[in-house]
């Protein structure tokens, strides 16, 4: 009998599951439960987030801060921790009797207009005015590859909306004299301490008092009234005139300085920087992709390159082409076999793809193109379709397939001459092509695997309808030779190849081993360890870490526990072959669910009921809707 010993995991964000036979014999078999936003780190994300707001506000107010001691403005200090700070800066209303201005607002709208304030006055004046950034929804980075998540797309907008909104409140109640569109007025006005029909000023609130927290300010609308304090401001003090663009921007004079070269260059700035912060409404230019390069997955001396590269487009291209899966037909139009794409054809589909992305670079230009050039790399049913009529002048098969199995039918050309005369097989609603996308777009943010040589090969041994080790044999001694492919090529960077085995039909792309040397697959069992925990350190994901490093932990457990097997076998979820809308749809599925599994579990609590066997019952009986399938009779 056979006594193999046998490991089985089943790998899932919410649970590990995980047997061990040895033989027929089962000696081990259980489930652990995870709490599947068990090892996110959303909600420490957030605090890194708050903390890092709270310093570049604190920097901004000790920048206008500096710049006030340096013409001669007396700086007010704040409470810090246990130390109370100036009662003028703390103060907003006077006391009875007192006709001392202390509301952050009046004196705000004071200056406004020109009026002689004392010193002090001044400095809490600027000081309330920087308070608030200003929501700014044309930053320069936005159509960065980086920033194009439709999220992000969703939150600005709704941001956007409600900044629109604040200008439109300002302007139906302050009125069309533009002296008064300044947010200190409309605050003013809020709170009732500011009349826009007699522009009278009151010192004191009463219980009307509107709030004027949560407001979305527009920057620009931030940036008017700062201007303007500042030129009043001037006046009585002559060392800050001329450096308003200096206080508001830093000392480049301009927004988002650090975003441009030339900037960068003249003023030695560093974007994603602290020397952002130097000014009132200075901001941290985002940093994107900044992480040192990571080495090539395929050729080590080589850099990743970035996403949005048009060599990384077509391999990811031809490789999801070179995976997917139809079923071919006969003259007659009836099914054959299933089937996968040849290289001829992903070849002529390699090159519609590139006539999409001249059209798109020559509407767009090559700069601004590169983003968009994506979505010409992608394929769903109606570019399947067409293809099909104009190059294979084919219909896909209309015979009934399972649902599990449908996919386009492709007439087979490779070696034909001439296409065949069109032949009608059927209904247009009885094809069965797909309802999601037959290939996506690429992604184009972050950093890909590869870098551009390694995408190029990826590509070239894709169109080359050869074997891996066939493709090193002809092409290895081309390396460095000039007028090639293979230039800038050195023989050992074409290991990987040799590592391809099988026809061309079973291509794939390796995996770098833990050796990482081609030529040496099998790594040291004294490096086993540090290399296992390193790769599984190097995840960026933190819940994928998180989950690979509790496999490993039952893994090296059962093989102590029960010795070395002789095979394990792993399931988990890929969702990458999948759709966007075949997630959406896998997503909902789960969610109802588990809703259902909820809601029975708590009515059965309600009833008394115990026990997973009856549970299951419950559930079973509602899905029936109460009624026997076999009798129609109503059960209770």
């Amino acid at each position: 009998m056979d006594k193999k010993l046998v490991f089985a995991f089943d790998v899932g964000t919410a649970s590990l599951g995980l047997a061990a036979r040895r033989g027929m014999e089962m000696i081990e078999a259980h489930t652990l439960l995870l709490d599947e936003e068990y090892g996110k780190r959303d909600e420490l994300r957030k605090v890194i987030r708050a903390y890092r707001t709270r310093m570049a506000h604190q920097a901004r107010n000790e920048y206008l801060d500096n710049l006030c001691r340096e013409v001669g403005i007396p700086v007010l200090e704040g409470r810090k921790e246990e130390q109370k700070g100036d009662p003028r800066l703390e103060r907003e209303f006077p006391r009875k009797d007192d006709p001392t201005q202390y509301n952050s607002y009046i004196l705000r709208i004071m200056l406004l207009r020109g009026e002689k304030l004392e010193p002090w006055q001044v400095y809490k004046a600027l000081h309330s005015a920087i308070q608030r950034r200003g929501f700014d929804s044309n930053v320069p980075w936005k159509n960065r590859p980086s920033q194009m998540k439709e999220t992000d797309d969703d939150k600005d907008s709704k941001t956007a909306a409600r900044a629109q909104k604040y200008e439109d409140d300002l302007q139906e109640a302050v009125g069309s004299n533009l002296n008064y569109h300044y947010p200190a007025y409309y605050s003013a006005y809020r709170m009732g301490l500011w009349d826009p029909k007699t522009d009278r000023i009151n010192s004191r609130i009463t219980h009307t008092a509107g709030g004027v927290r949560n407001e979305i300010i527009p920057r620009k609308l931030v940036e008017k009234e700062l201007l303007a304090l500042l030129r009043n401001a001037a006046r009585q003090f002559p060392l800050l005139k001329g450096k308003e663009l200096t206080v508001l921007y830093g000392p480049a004079g301009k927004a988002y300085a650090s975003f441009y070269p030339e900037l960068r260059r003249e003023h030695s700035l560093k974007e994603g920087g602290e020397n952002d912060w130097q000014g009132v409404l200075g901001q941290k230019i985002p940093r994107f992709d900044n992480r040192l390069p990571a080495a090539c997955a395929l050729i080590p001396r080589f850099h990743v390159a970035r996403s949005a590269d048009i060599a990384v487009y077509e391999a990811t291209f031809l490789m999801k082409l070179k995976n997917m899966r139809f079923y071919r037909t006969d003259e007659a139009g009836r099914i054959q076999k299933e089937s996968s794409l040849s290289a001829k054809e992903i070849g002529a589909l390699l090159k519609n793809a590139r006539e999409k992305a001249d059209e798109i670079r020559k509407e767009a230009g090559p700069k601004e193109a590169i983003v968009k050039i994506a979505k010409a790399y992608s394929l769903n049913k109606t570019d399947w379709k067409n293809w099909l009529k104009k190059y294979a002048d084919r219909f896909p098969a209309t015979a009934p397939v399972p649902e599990t199995l449908f996919q386009p039918a492709l007439l087979n050309l490779a070696g034909q001459k001439e296409s065949p005369a069109k032949i009608p097989v059927g209904k247009e609603e009885n094809r069965p092509l797909p309802s999601n996308p037959l290939v996506e777009a690429p992604s184009v943010s972050g950093r890909s695997r590869y870098s551009r040589p390694a995408a190029r090969l990826i590509r070239e041994l894709i169109l080359s309808g050869k074997s891996g080790e066939d493709f090193y044999k002809k092409n290895s001694g081309l390396c460095g030779q000039t007028g090639t492919l293979f230039e800038k090529f050195k023989k050992e960077d074409l290991d990987f190849l040799k590592q391809i085995k099988g026809p061309w039909d079973n291509i794939y792309i390796p995996t770098m081993p833990l050796s990482g040397d081609w030529n040496a697959i099998h790594v040291r069992e004294e490096e086993l360890d540090e290399k296992i925990e390193k790769l599984i350190g190097a995840q960026r994901n933190v819940l994928v870490a998180h989950r690979i490093r509790l496999f490993n932990e039952q893994l090296r457990r059962m093989i102590k526990a029960h010795g070395k097997p002789d095979q394990i076998a792993i399931e988990f979820i890929r969702e990458d072959f999948l759709g966007e809308e075949a997630k959406k749809k896998l997503i909902k599925i789960q969610k109802d669910n588990r809703n259902a599994w909820e809601h029975t579990r708590q009515q059965a609590a309600e009833n008394n009921i115990q026990g997973g066997g009856n549970i299951r019952k419950m559930r079973l009986l509602r899905e029936q809707v109460n009624v026997c399938p076999y009798t129609g009779e109503t059960l209770s």
